[in-house]
């Protein structure tokens, strides 16, 4: 999965976020539904005035997963996404800077062919700020055990 978000600021700056998650995994329950958890891994590029130096960190925010196989054999898929805190320390002139503030990708809900597939779609990041439209991307890929 690859999410991004993009937004200018009206002071000259930019925030762009991505959040990847590789290698996820569902596992068959008793009931015939499939459940897992991971991490979305998050790279931030933010661009302050040039009067400006600092340094932006994201932690991992934790998804859990939840599908069900149809009766053609899709897979639908839910992803519950966890806040990631976003840290940004350095200084604007004299002014210093030293902010933390949690974002939340909204969840998700898709369905691909059960042979595995790419699904496209639009992923709101909720933030201090507002809520940031983004785009997102999932691949799956069915492993056999």
């Amino acid at each position: 999965m690859i999410s991004n978000w993009f937004v200018v600021q009206g002071t000259g700056g930019s925030i762009a976020l991505v959040a990847l998650i590789n290698g996820a995994t569902l596992t068959a329950d008793s009931e015939g539904g499939y459940t897992g958890s991971t991490e979305a891994r998050w790279i931030p590029n933010i661009t302050l005035p040039s009067e400006c130096t600092h340094t932006d960190t994201v932690s991992p925010s934790p998804v859990k997963l939840t599908g069900s196989v149809n009766e053609s054999g899709a897979l639908t898929l839910k992803m519950v996404f966890g806040t990631a805190t976003l840290a940004e320390q350095g200084s604007c002139g004299p002014a210093l800077i030293d902010t933390q503030y949690g974002m939340t990708p909204d969840l998700l809900i898709l369905t691909v062919p059960g042979a595995g597939g790419t699904w496209q779609g639009r992923q709101v990041l909720d933030s201090p700020s507002g809520a940031i439209p983004g785009h997102v991307i999932v691949t799956v890929t069915p492993v056999e055990n």
